[in-house]
């Protein structure tokens, strides 16, 4: 028998031959194509000079426009002259009228004008009221209105400007406590300046039931010699009081007293303003 492998049915392919040189590597594109890159697309901006000298700042407005700031539209008021003096003369026009003679007082001149409505005479009313006979203190007429809402027991004690009849102070005493009050009361009087418009008005209670007298005779006798009051020096503990009169004189304008459960008291009395 032949030998198993038979070469005609699996012909072994040619040897490639070795090439005697490297081909050259041919370009991408073909001899009559433009490079991959053409400039003309694309072209570059010419480079910025550099300038020789710094340009010179233009005004914001035109030519022909006038400045931003225009004085006619916006005028400087003219400056005020110095004074030549230090106050102008004023003429001050003063009115006196006596009860007789009109009953009035005023005033003209000065500067922004005056209010003299101050001067007029003020009428005041003043209640007092014990614990029997309604418990209360109150007073009405002093200018601008009163709160009398502080009134409590014993002495309510207010004062006034002589010529003004503006309020200077205003106090209460409870004597019915302890002597010490008094003695308080009593301070308090010699501060008023002499002249002032003064009213004291009881309430409640003035003095102790027991019969320990707490209103001293300093106080007593003090708005006997310096207001000209006569009733104050007998006052005992549930007694309605009521007094109006200037410090200095020797009889008060009005003053009143009512034992415990016979009524309050209401005393009325105007000032003079001057």
């Amino acid at each position: 028998m032949p030998p198993v492998f038979n070469p005609t049915p699996f012909p072994v392919a040619a040897p490639v031959p070795t090439p005697t040189s490297v081909p050259t590597k041919q370009p991408l594109v073909g001899p009559t194509m433009p490079p991959v890159f053409n400039p003309t697309p694309f072209p570059v901006a010419a480079p910025v000079p550099v300038p020789t000298s710094v340009p010179t700042k233009q005004p914001l407005v035109g030519p022909t426009m006038p400045p931003v700031f225009n004085p006619t539209l916006f005028p400087v008021a003219a400056p005020v002259p110095a004074p030549t003096s230090a106050c102008a003369p004023i003429t001050f026009v003063g009115t006196s009228k006596g009860f007789s003679d009109g009953n009035d007082a005023s005033l003209t001149g000065p500067l922004g004008g005056f209010d003299d409505s101050h001067a007029a005479p003020i009428t005041f009313v003043g209640t007092s009221k014990g614990f029997s006979d309604g418990n209360d203190a109150s007073l009405t007429g002093p200018l601008g209105g009163f709160d009398d809402s502080w009134m409590s027991r014993g002495f309510n004690v207010v004062s006034f400007a002589a010529t003004t009849n503006y309020l200077l102070s205003q106090q209460t005493f409870d004597t019915y406590d302890s002597e010490a009050e008094s003695d308080a009361m009593f301070s308090f009087l010699l501060t008023v300046p002499s002249g002032s418009l003064v009213v004291v008005l009881a309430m409640d209670a003035i003095d102790h039931w027991s019969g320990n007298k707490h209103i001293g005779n300093n106080l007593k006798s003090y708005i006997s010699t310096s207001f000209g009051a006569s009733q104050f020096s007998s006052l005992t503990f549930r007694e309605s009081y009521g007094f109006i009169g200037y410090k200095g004189d020797s009889t008060p304008l009005a003053e009143e007293t009512k034992t415990s459960g016979s009524g309050f008291v209401s005393v009325t009395a105007t000032s003079s303003c001057s």
